[in-house]
């Protein structure tokens, strides 16, 4: 116990960045800290009962007591090895193999666990991103064409792009970077299973091997990649994805669609890093605005790109819907193209 609180203490203030937040979590309002410990307590407590009620089956293992150390143990996995959530998959399909549920059973509930756990995200992403259209609407007609002077409460951060249009070069970087991304998480398995005729655990390992080259890939981006400079990092990401993924959407051998998989996760993974880089020269002095907005923008494709998808899939085959996932590429490559050239003079020290 002594040396979990000697570390917590001593060891994790030292990682990059969380210094400064710990600084401000002591300098916050404590109520509101609260509430946030509150309603994250309830958001644990709604993936354990969504668990139980999956996988619990009379006379199972699987009652509250496991539920709550399987989701635990699953989302501290999900933050420690941070590749599109792998990590927590893996922790908790292996708890749940340990606890006597068969391999199908497994598969099977875990699908409906992250389709019934997903939904309530997607649910509460439509009606935010509903409403901050409405704001967005409202502040791109009545909201200031210049920025607020240093001190002042700034507008609604989608206004920086009708005072910084360049912006919209990065937003759609991150839009298709991350349509690429999180479509992956949700259609590579079903592709490889129902339209390949791979196994589960084949299908796993080749997402597996995605997840694994996107975390790899953005550990060394910044030494290998931002050389060329920002523009061009985003251009030959996006062809690279480009090639790794038509390569996933042409071929019916599952062993070539994982080794595409890792060529696409390694390309695709400078794509959003690079752009996120290029707000400082698209918005001098409003990056803070700035990186709100084309974050807004990027994550738009969480909300709007399922359901296309699936209708895709639906009407005509999950390879369809692989091509069409695999052609936004396109979009990171013209976006690129697009961007300032000065953006290689300002990556390099």
């Amino acid at each position: 116990g002594a040396l979990i609180a000697g570390f917590v203490y001593y060891v994790i203030p030292q990682i990059a960045g969380l210094g400064p937040t710990l600084r401000r979590l002591r300098a916050g309002n404590m109520w509101w800290l609260a509430l946030g410990v509150f309603v994250e307590a309830l958001s644990i407590g709604g993936e354990v009962a969504l668990l139980r009620g999956v996988f619990s089956r009379p006379g199972g293992r699987i009652g509250w007591r496991a539920s709550y150390q399987i989701t635990l143990a699953g989302g501290v996995a999900t933050k420690v090895f941070a590749a599109a959530g792998a990590g927590g998959v893996a922790v908790t399909v292996w708890a749940l193999r340990g606890s006597g549920l068969a391999e199908e059973e497994v598969a099977t509930g875990m699908v409906g666990y992250e389709i019934l756990n997903y939904a309530v995200y997607m649910a509460a992403l439509a009606i935010a991103g509903f409403l901050l259209f409405l704001t967005g609407a409202w502040n791109a007609r009545r909201g200031a064409k210049t920025m607020a002077p240093a001190g002042d409460p700034s507008t609604f951060s989608l206004s920086a792009f009708r005072r910084h249009p360049t912006l919209w070069v990065p937003a759609l970087v991150i839009l298709f970077a991350f349509l690429v991304e999180g479509s992956m998480d949700t259609w590579s398995g079903l592709y490889l299973q129902d339209q390949l005729g791979a196994s589960a655990s084949k299908a796993a390992l080749a997402f597996a091997a995605f997840s694994a080259s996107l975390c790899i890939g953005r550990l060394f981006a910044g030494r290998v990649l931002f050389g060329f400079g920002r523009r061009i990092t985003i251009v030959f990401s996006g062809i690279g994805a480009a090639i790794g993924g038509g390569v996933a959407a042409a071929t019916s051998s599952p062993a070539v669609v994982a080794v595409a998989f890792l060529i696409l996760g390694f390309a695709i993974s400078a794509s959003a890093p690079a752009a996120f880089g290029l707000v400082d020269e698209a918005a001098p002095g409003d990056q803070a605005n700035g990186v709100a907005a084309v974050t807004t923008v990027g994550y738009s494709g969480f909300v709007w790109s399922p359901p296309i998808f699936g209708w895709i899939a639906q009407a005509f085959d999950l390879r369809a819907a692989m091509v069409v996932i695999v052609s936004t590429t396109a979009g990171i490559v013209v976006a690129g193209w697009l961007a300032p050239r000065a953006g290689r003079d300002l990556t390099k020290d």
